[in-house]
């Protein structure tokens, strides 16, 4: 948390399904603003984690994610 506290924007790079378990603690951090999640070799689609996506945008965070241009659906 110190070093959290000499930076503005507070982002964690989430890395892996493994890395999830760390995931209710990290939402739990008032200080941390955002989460970048990167699924892993294999399993990059994105609609695979709409429900983790919401989960951290529920929990106030904001997420970056990637996210391959024929994988947005166009109106």
């Amino acid at each position: 948390l110190e070093t959290m506290q000499t930076v503005t924007h507070r982002i964690y790079h989430l890395d892996g399904g493994v890395a999830l378990q760390h995931l209710d603690t990290l939402l739990r951090l008032s200080e941390l603003h955002a989460i970048q999640w990167l699924p892993g070799a294999g399993r990059e689609a994105i609609a695979q984690w709409l429900p983790l996506i919401q989960r951290v945008q529920a929990a106030g965070k904001r997420i970056a994610v990637y996210v391959q241009p024929e994988e947005i659906p166009l109106k």
